[in-house]
């Protein structure tokens, strides 16, 4: 199978990340977010000094994986937004590919 390569500049494209490790790297975002709700739990009162420093990293941590987990494809050589794999189609689809027709 050839390397992909971008339409915009054709710099080769590194693979793209498995879904899997993705659903992975999110889950253990989670885990960590919970695991520190926990120990802050534990804490008793000093969670009140501690609050401001956890809801920020947790937030975070979240987001921060789970926009690394499921960006959309970028070219490392132009920063545009790459689709690979698309079958654009024209003009009004015959009665076979519309089930809604029937």
């Amino acid at each position: 199978m050839p390397t992909p390569t971008c339409p915009h500049c054709r710099a080769s494209l590194p693979a793209p990340r498995s879904r899997l490790v993705g659903a992975l790297v999110v889950g253990v975002a989670w885990i960590l977010a919970m695991t520190m709700v926990f120990i802050g739990i534990l804490t008793g009162p000093i969670i009140i000094v501690l609050l401001p420093m956890l809801v920020p990293s947790g937030i975070s941590m979240i987001t921060a994986a789970q926009t690394w987990a499921f960006e959309d494809w970028t070219c490392d050589g132009c920063g545009k937004l790459v689709e690979l794999g698309l079958r654009v189609r024209t003009g009004s689809p015959t009665a076979n590919e519309n089930p809604a027709s029937a």
